[in-house]
Protein backbone atom coordinates (compact mmCIF):
# COMPACT_ATOMS: atom_id res chain seq x y z
CA UNK A 1 0.00 0.00 0.00
CA UNK A 2 1.44 3.32 -0.81
CA UNK A 3 2.50 5.74 1.33
CA UNK A 4 -0.64 8.02 2.44
CA UNK A 5 1.33 11.21 2.89
CA UNK A 6 2.92 10.81 -0.24
CA UNK A 7 -0.27 9.66 -1.73
CA UNK A 8 -2.35 13.21 -0.91
CA UNK A 9 1.08 15.21 -2.05
CA UNK A 10 0.80 13.79 -5.69
CA UNK A 11 -3.18 14.41 -5.13
CA UNK A 12 -2.36 18.17 -3.94
CA UNK A 13 -2.69 17.75 -0.61
CA UNK A 14 -0.73 18.54 2.22
CA UNK A 15 -0.96 17.69 5.85
CA UNK A 16 -1.61 20.66 8.21
CA UNK A 17 1.42 19.59 10.68
CA UNK A 18 3.66 19.60 7.67
CA UNK A 19 2.33 22.77 5.99
CA UNK A 20 3.28 24.15 9.31
CA UNK A 21 6.63 22.42 9.79
CA UNK A 22 7.21 24.69 6.18
CA UNK A 23 6.02 27.65 6.87
CA UNK A 24 7.90 27.85 10.55
CA UNK A 25 11.41 26.84 8.40
CA UNK A 26 10.68 29.67 5.76
CA UNK A 27 10.25 32.22 8.64
CA UNK A 28 13.17 30.99 10.57
CA UNK A 29 15.14 31.55 7.33
CA UNK A 30 14.16 34.91 6.66
CA UNK A 31 14.88 35.30 10.32
CA UNK A 32 18.49 34.23 9.74
CA UNK A 33 18.86 36.40 6.85
CA UNK A 34 18.18 39.52 9.07
CA UNK A 35 20.31 38.70 11.25
CA UNK A 36 23.19 37.96 8.94
CA UNK A 37 22.50 41.57 7.92
CA UNK A 38 22.19 43.36 11.93
CA UNK A 39 25.22 41.02 13.13
CA UNK A 40 28.09 40.65 10.61
CA UNK A 41 31.14 40.28 13.57
CA UNK A 42 28.52 37.40 15.69
CA UNK A 43 29.86 35.96 19.08
CA UNK A 44 31.00 32.39 19.37
CA UNK A 45 27.57 32.23 21.22
CA UNK A 46 25.13 33.67 18.95
CA UNK A 47 27.01 31.88 16.15
CA UNK A 48 25.83 28.60 17.77
CA UNK A 49 22.14 30.25 18.05
CA UNK A 50 22.06 31.16 14.72
CA UNK A 51 23.30 27.32 13.38
CA UNK A 52 20.23 25.77 15.90
CA UNK A 53 18.15 28.26 14.24
CA UNK A 54 19.37 27.98 11.04
CA UNK A 55 19.12 23.75 11.14
CA UNK A 56 15.44 24.19 12.35
CA UNK A 57 14.62 26.13 9.32
CA UNK A 58 16.33 23.55 6.93
CA UNK A 59 14.52 20.54 8.91
CA UNK A 60 11.07 22.69 8.14
CA UNK A 61 11.46 22.98 4.73
CA UNK A 62 13.06 19.27 4.51
CA UNK A 63 9.53 18.74 6.16
CA UNK A 64 7.75 19.28 2.91
CA UNK A 65 10.15 18.04 0.30
CA UNK A 66 9.46 15.04 -1.69
CA UNK A 67 11.57 12.13 -1.65
CA UNK A 68 13.25 10.28 1.18
CA UNK A 69 17.42 10.60 1.91
CA UNK A 70 19.56 9.03 4.78
CA UNK A 71 22.38 10.98 6.58
CA UNK A 72 24.91 9.50 8.37
CA UNK A 73 27.15 11.21 10.57
CA UNK A 74 30.84 9.04 11.85
CA UNK A 75 29.09 5.98 11.65
CA UNK A 76 26.66 6.69 15.11
CA UNK A 77 24.38 8.82 14.15
CA UNK A 78 22.06 8.22 11.19
CA UNK A 79 19.05 9.95 10.57
CA UNK A 80 16.41 10.72 7.78
CA UNK A 81 13.69 13.26 6.68
CA UNK A 82 13.53 16.93 8.39
CA UNK A 83 15.45 15.18 10.91
CA UNK A 84 18.15 14.50 8.47
CA UNK A 85 18.78 17.92 7.56
CA UNK A 86 18.74 19.12 10.87
CA UNK A 87 21.77 17.12 11.98
CA UNK A 88 23.27 17.42 8.45
CA UNK A 89 23.41 21.60 9.22
CA UNK A 90 23.84 20.81 13.16
CA UNK A 91 26.65 18.81 12.98
CA UNK A 92 28.27 20.94 10.30
CA UNK A 93 28.75 23.88 12.65
CA UNK A 94 32.37 24.44 12.72
CA UNK A 95 32.69 24.23 8.99
CA UNK A 96 29.42 26.82 8.57
CA UNK A 97 31.42 29.07 11.15
CA UNK A 98 34.80 29.24 9.11
CA UNK A 99 33.11 29.19 5.42
CA UNK A 100 29.88 31.28 5.79
CA UNK A 101 30.48 34.13 8.95
CA UNK A 102 32.17 36.98 7.40
CA UNK A 103 34.08 39.78 9.71
CA UNK A 104 33.92 43.51 9.56
CA UNK A 105 37.47 44.85 10.95
CA UNK A 106 36.65 47.98 13.39
CA UNK A 107 37.66 50.99 12.45
CA UNK A 108 39.96 51.77 15.02
CA UNK A 109 43.62 50.88 15.19
CA UNK A 110 44.05 48.09 17.38
CA UNK A 111 47.37 49.83 18.93
CA UNK A 112 46.16 51.84 21.26
CA UNK A 113 44.52 49.26 23.17
CA UNK A 114 47.58 47.01 22.98
CA UNK A 115 49.82 49.82 24.23
CA UNK A 116 46.92 50.52 27.42
CA UNK A 117 46.64 46.61 28.11
CA UNK A 118 51.26 46.67 28.14
CA UNK A 119 51.18 49.98 30.26
CA UNK A 120 49.32 47.77 32.84
CA UNK A 121 51.35 45.03 33.03
CA UNK A 122 54.64 47.12 33.19
CA UNK A 123 53.38 49.15 35.81
CA UNK A 124 52.41 45.63 37.75
CA UNK A 125 48.69 46.51 37.78
CA UNK A 126 47.52 43.15 36.61
CA UNK A 127 44.17 44.23 38.03
CA UNK A 128 43.67 46.58 35.31
CA UNK A 129 45.30 43.87 32.62
CA UNK A 130 42.92 41.22 33.38
CA UNK A 131 40.09 43.46 33.11
CA UNK A 132 40.87 44.05 30.09
CA UNK A 133 41.10 41.23 28.73
CA UNK A 134 38.42 39.43 26.14
CA UNK A 135 36.54 37.75 28.25
CA UNK A 136 36.91 34.59 26.05
CA UNK A 137 40.49 34.82 26.78
CA UNK A 138 39.81 34.12 30.81
CA UNK A 139 39.81 30.65 31.52
CA UNK A 140 41.66 29.80 28.25
CA UNK A 141 44.74 31.62 27.70
CA UNK A 142 45.50 32.74 31.35
CA UNK A 143 43.32 30.39 33.26
CA UNK A 144 42.60 33.40 36.01
CA UNK A 145 44.38 36.15 37.29
CA UNK A 146 46.19 34.48 40.23
CA UNK A 147 47.95 32.78 37.05
CA UNK A 148 48.30 35.76 35.26
CA UNK A 149 49.93 37.03 38.59
CA UNK A 150 52.54 34.27 38.59
CA UNK A 151 53.46 34.41 35.37
CA UNK A 152 54.34 38.25 35.74
CA UNK A 153 55.87 37.22 38.77
CA UNK A 154 58.35 34.74 37.13
CA UNK A 155 58.81 35.77 33.67
CA UNK A 156 57.65 39.94 33.41
CA UNK A 157 58.90 40.93 36.40
CA UNK A 158 62.56 39.87 36.52
CA UNK A 159 63.21 41.48 32.85
CA UNK A 160 62.89 45.14 34.53
CA UNK A 161 61.28 48.59 33.25
CA UNK A 162 60.93 49.22 30.06
CA UNK A 163 63.59 50.91 28.19
CA UNK A 164 61.67 50.91 25.11
CA UNK A 165 59.05 49.53 22.91
CA UNK A 166 59.18 49.58 19.07
CA UNK A 167 56.57 47.73 16.60
CA UNK A 168 57.93 45.59 13.96
CA UNK A 169 55.20 43.88 12.71
CA UNK A 170 51.40 42.77 12.59
CA UNK A 171 49.07 40.09 11.37
CA UNK A 172 45.71 39.51 10.50
CA UNK A 173 43.38 36.23 10.51
CA UNK A 174 40.35 35.58 10.49
CA UNK A 175 38.69 32.35 12.41
CA UNK A 176 42.14 30.51 12.74
CA UNK A 177 41.49 27.01 13.62
CA UNK A 178 41.79 25.96 17.17
CA UNK A 179 40.34 29.63 18.48
CA UNK A 180 36.93 31.24 18.73
CA UNK A 181 35.74 32.72 15.54
CA UNK A 182 36.82 36.58 15.06
CA UNK A 183 39.05 38.62 13.27
CA UNK A 184 42.44 38.44 15.01
CA UNK A 185 44.95 41.04 14.49
CA UNK A 186 48.62 40.31 16.22
CA UNK A 187 50.87 43.00 16.89
CA UNK A 188 54.91 42.30 17.00
CA UNK A 189 57.19 44.42 19.32
CA UNK A 190 61.08 44.98 19.75
CA UNK A 191 61.10 45.48 23.47
CA UNK A 192 64.55 46.32 25.54
CA UNK A 193 63.41 45.63 29.51
CA UNK A 194 66.23 47.32 32.06
CA UNK A 195 67.33 43.80 33.03
CA UNK A 196 68.57 42.46 29.80
CA UNK A 197 71.46 43.26 27.59
CA UNK A 198 69.60 42.67 24.38
CA UNK A 199 65.95 43.24 23.64
CA UNK A 200 63.30 40.67 23.12
CA UNK A 201 60.34 39.84 20.51
CA UNK A 202 57.15 40.99 22.33
CA UNK A 203 53.43 40.11 20.57
CA UNK A 204 49.86 41.23 21.62
CA UNK A 205 47.28 39.52 19.99
CA UNK A 206 43.80 41.34 19.64
CA UNK A 207 40.46 39.90 18.56
CA UNK A 208 37.21 41.32 17.63
CA UNK A 209 33.68 40.31 17.50
CA UNK A 210 30.35 41.94 16.42
CA UNK A 211 30.80 44.95 18.68
CA UNK A 212 33.74 46.02 16.90
CA UNK A 213 35.78 46.70 19.66
CA UNK A 214 39.27 45.26 19.81
CA UNK A 215 40.12 43.80 22.97
CA UNK A 216 43.70 42.11 23.82
CA UNK A 217 43.33 38.05 23.61
CA UNK A 218 46.76 37.15 24.39
CA UNK A 219 50.51 38.42 25.42
CA UNK A 220 53.55 36.42 24.87
CA UNK A 221 57.54 37.67 25.85
CA UNK A 222 60.28 35.66 23.46
CA UNK A 223 62.85 33.94 25.73
CA UNK A 224 64.97 34.51 23.28
CA UNK A 225 67.29 37.50 22.79
CA UNK A 226 67.61 39.85 19.23
CA UNK A 227 69.38 42.80 17.95
CA UNK A 228 68.18 45.43 19.16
Amino acid sequence: MPNQGFANRIAGQIDINILFSFVFGVVFLGIMLGFSVGFPNPTPIQVRVFITALALAASGVGAILPGYFDIRYKSFIRAGGALGLFALVYLNQPNLERQAVSFVAPPTSPEPIALTYLAAIDNGNLHAAWDSLDPVAHGVVFGSLDQLTQLYETYRKPLGSVVKRELTGTGSVESPSGYPVGLYRNLVYRTKYSNTAACRTEGVTLRATQDLKWRVFGHTIGSSSIEC
